[in-house]
């Protein structure tokens, strides 16, 4: 049996138009289960990487306001049962236990051994702060997993408390979770700076829809299309190879981009900045999902890409209302500490000798290094004889009149 729905995301919407939950609520579950389905099985080559479409969705309003626990569980029920093979992960969970759920998931048991399969999982947060909790060694190593996985890299290694190294191959993390805006906080800053905020979607309401009054879900036409939602979603997930982008949607997502890099150089807060440097990967992905939704042709078209511009741009919003919710003043002293110690010292410095002088717990110092080195402040090398070195930035030293010298200096 073939497709039933001309739009799948379009006919979700269509069965959950009852739902009190928020229209934008059900549109991101509705994205994160296209998302989840398709797996690591469609991508987009871009400048030497390839781009694959998962993305992280935070449904983000004050408890019992606007429903997003419900908004959620009418959707997973559809991918579970349209997509059987693909692993769900609830709530309370390390990263360590996230870790070894996805690599006893990705193994498969053959005649001659185990086979290691792609390591693909949807991380389902009913509160954020279940997910990261208030430990911040924790969080910040849940933070780095979920920051580093983003862009499915060929391998994830993870160190663990006893510096065992569990690996994932081939990461495809999907993330759908809610929180009310206060427990935002469970972000550490440095991680929320340091780009998992410019790779979350923050679905921002403050109130719920009048929805139909009923006693039942017995309802013949709804049951058929939540019938007809599984068949296609359970299709759209078999789907496989590389999407072509034809010239228009290529030309339109070019003029876009160029237009969001004077926009991020002219923002002042780093945090923003952040959304900026990685919403056009974003808008690329949520693209893909609408074309799969649409067709079953693996052709990214410009409407396609109209499409996922313009759900981004919705974000910008969103993104500014949420950001002061997030955050506290302890990574910027260590972050200036840092900055001030590399200043002083005025070339490469060890990695071991610059974490001493921090005094920081080690995943607390790879969070704050990592911030920087994503945002330009910091550079790493890694010498024969010292190991892991780093030193200020060119930029970073023009700011303050320095000059810098070669790591063989």
């Amino acid at each position: 049996m073939g497709r039933q729905l001309g739009d799948w995301l379009h006919s979700y919407l269509d069965y959950t138009e009852d739902s009190e939950s928020p229209e934008k609520f059900h549109l991101w579950v509705g994205l994160s289960l296209l998302s989840a389905a398709v797996k690591r099985q469609v991508f987009v080559t871009r400048v030497k990487y390839k781009l694959y479409p998962n993305i992280y969705v935070l449904l983000v309003a004050e408890s019992g306001m606007a429903r997003k626990s419900a908004a959620m569980d009418i959707g997973l029920p559809i991918l579970k049962e349209a997509v059987l093979d693909c692993p769900v992960i609830a709530d309370a969970t390390t990263p360590e236990g996230l870790v070894k759920f996805i690599h006893r998931n990705s193994l498969i048991s053959t005649r001659s051994g185990k086979i290691n399969l792609d390591g693909f999982v949807m991380v389902h947060a009913d509160e954020l702060a279940t997910l990261f909790s208030h430990d911040k060694i924790r969080a910040a190593k849940m933070g780095t997993l979920l920051t580093r996985c983003y862009m499915c890299p060929e391998r994830y290694d993870h160190t663990t408390a006893r510096d065992d190294t569990m690996s994932i191959k081939k990461p495809y993390i999907t993330l759908l979770g809610a929180t009310d805006p206060l427990n935002l906080k469970v972000i550490p800053e440095d991680i929320a700076i340091g780009g998992l905020l410019g790779r979350l979607i923050m679905v921002v309401s403050g109130s719920r829809r009048r929805g139909r009054p009923t006693w039942s879900d017995d309802d013949p036409k709804s049951n058929d299309l939540r019938k007809a939602l599984i068949n296609d979603l359970n299709i759209i997930s078999q789907g496989m190879g590389e999407m072509t982008k034809t010239p228009a949607a290529m030309a339109l997502y070019d003029q876009w981009y160029e237009g969001l890099v004077d926009r991020e150089h002219a923002e002042q807060d780093r945090r923003i900045k952040g959304f900026f440097s990685r919403c056009h990967d974003t808008a690329v992905k949520v693209a893909m999902l609408i074309s799969r939704s649409r067709t079953d042709s693996l052709v990214l078209e410009e409407n396609h890409m109209a499409g996922g511009i313009a759900f981004i741009e919705d974000q910008l919003p969103e993104i500014k209302r949420s950001i002061a919710w997030t955050g506290t003043t302890t990574h910027q002293q260590d972050r200036q500490k840092l900055i001030a110690i590399l200043k002083d010292k005025g070339t490469w410095m060890r990695r071991r000798d610059l974490l001493k002088l921090m005094g920081l717990p080690l995943d607390q110092f790879d969070m704050l290094s990592l911030t920087l080195l994503t945002e330009g402040t910091i550079k790493k090398s890694d010498l024969p004889k010292d190991g892991i070195v780093y030193r200020l930035s060119i930029e970073e030293l023009d700011k303050k009149g320095e000059s810098t010298s070669s790591p063989e200096a």
